[in-house]
């Protein structure tokens, strides 16, 4: 006998949302060739291998109408025996099936057109989805990975530097800290190479289970750029460190980014009181005007503007020194700020 119909049932049925469902009988429901075919193949299936499924047909109620389903038939264990309390049957009509078939086509479509790896984990930590991206990136075969802990193969050990924020740590908590926000990792490509990597993280459920699906960044040419950058700009402030000339650079609005010593003992202030000011934080107002209107000068033409200008010392003596002021230009080539010499 059946005991529950959820809602969605009731209404493809058209059954009463108040009608009382206990004691109903298959022949009720199903189709008479459905009715007997889970008597005698899908019931016993279940109590044997503890899942069925196969197409159907399921009757409208109080009429001979009948409607075309796929079902699943499988045991609801106990929430604290290990035993099973009831057999389930879930339907789906074509309409149904057609929607899930749709939809599992366009998300394949997004991962496999991924530029970035994608990788799927199940509840019990093992690689159920690897993305072409991720194949390039991990250099591994799809067929390769599948079925195997994620942990063996996304993640160097921890005592060769792995990641210790391990992705089987989630899967086993079944909690998911790290979503909402991308995480640094050290990855592991196959022949035992690392590379740093951003994660992020989304937690789904299929059939009441977790699944965790990890999205990878390969991050290396960023590293590398960021590298050279600073090691760029270390060989700079070495240099103008050295040089016997007041060097500064300013932003476009005339604040103080960056003034090598010599310049600051010719003001008699330390560095950090310098960094983020404007020369009107140092020189009287005429002075420091002239100062910004050859810095917009360089900023709007672009060119180099060489003049001797006026300088005050710091006991107040005045001086004249010649400089070079020249643009600053970022990657792409536009004039962010002036630099003089």
């Amino acid at each position: 006998e059946l005991f529950y119909l959820n809602p969605a049932g009731r209404r493809l049925l058209g059954i009463d949302p108040e009608a009382n469902f206990a004691g109903t009988r298959l022949r009720d429901v199903y189709g008479n060739e459905t009715r007997d075919r889970l008597r005698a193949d899908a019931f016993p299936t279940v109590r044997g291998r503890g899942r069925w499924s196969g197409d159907g047909q399921m009757r409208r109620s109080g009429t001979e109408e009948l409607i075309a389903v796929h079902i699943t038939a499988f045991l609801v264990q106990h929430p604290r025996k290990d035993k099973p309390v009831c057999l389930a049957l879930v339907h789906r009509t074509s309409g149904d099936l057609q929607r899930a078939a749709e939809a599992e086509s366009l998300r394949r479509a997004v991962v496999e057109s991924s530029i970035d790896p994608i990788v799927a984990v199940n509840h019990e930590g093992l690689i159920t989805e690897f993305n072409p991206a991720a194949e390039r990136v991990f250099r591994r075969r799809r067929a390769e990975v599948l079925g195997r802990r994620s942990d063996d193969i996304l993640f160097p050990p921890p005592d060769a530097g792995g990641e210790p924020e391990r992705v089987e740590r989630h899967v086993a908590a079944g909690e998911g800290s790290m979503l909402g926000r991308r995480t640094e990792v050290v990855a592991l490509r196959a022949g035992g190479q690392t590379f740093p990597a951003e994660m992020a993280m989304t937690i789904s459920r299929a059939q009441g289970k977790a699944v965790f699906t990890f999205f990878f960044r390969d991050i290396s040419e960023r590293k590398r750029t960021e590298q050279a950058l600073r090691d760029s700009e270390a060989l700079y402030h070495s240099l103008v460190e050295n040089l016997p000339m007041n060097v500064f650079r300013k932003d476009e609005q005339g604040r103080f980014t960056f003034a090598n010593g010599l310049f600051c003992e010719t003001l008699a202030v330390r560095n950090e009181q310098v960094i983020g000011k404007t020369d009107f934080d140092f020189y009287q107002a005429e002075l420091a005007e002239k100062y910004r209107r050859d810095d917009e000068h360089v900023l709007e033409t672009g060119q180099v503007l060489e003049a001797v200008e006026e300088h005050r010392t710091a006991d107040g003596g005045k001086i004249y020194v010649q400089e070079f002021k020249t643009p600053v230009r970022d990657s792409e080539g536009r004039t962010v700020g002036t630099q003089c010499m």
